[in-house]
């Protein structure tokens, strides 16, 4: 008989549960969006005893907007989800800059170890004030 995994993570905004009154979850796949997500916001440092973890992308929003800070985006994105989610397999990454908004459009397409679905995520990394 399969193993089959299933992933919790705390919900982030610490919500309580309707019925328990607990802190709410999310399961396999949203916890493992969210741990995505999450990875990519978090700066090097941003974790206590582990200063390694981290993508800090935030850094490029200060970069004048190029190709060449595109693709550097790019690649920061992709060594960040293959060194540190082992539970994803990435697809595509695409990185559109937005110069009206001063930020990047940040569009992931992945699989999930062991599962056939196709997931995508989609943020807009800005600077905030």
């Amino acid at each position: 008989m399969p193993i089959i995994k299933t992933y919790n993570d705390l919900d982030l905004a610490f919500t309580a549960h309707p019925n328990t009154g607990n802190l709410s979850t999310k399961k396999d796949a949203d916890a493992v969006v969210r741990s995505v997500r999450n990875l990519l916001l978090m700066n090097h440092f941003d974790k206590p005893f582990h200063p390694e973890i981290g993508s800090n992308i935030t850094r490029h929003l200060f970069e004048p907007m190029t190709v060449a800070t595109t693709l550097r985006l790019e690649t920061d994105i992709k060594n960040v989800i293959n060194n540190f989610e082992p539970r994803v397999q990435l697809s595509q990454v695409r990185v559109q800059a937005v110069e009206s908004e001063n930020g990047y459009n940040i569009s992931l397409t992945f699989f999930i170890v062991n599962e056939e679905v196709e997931r995508q995520t989609v943020f807009f990394l800005e600077r905030y004030r």
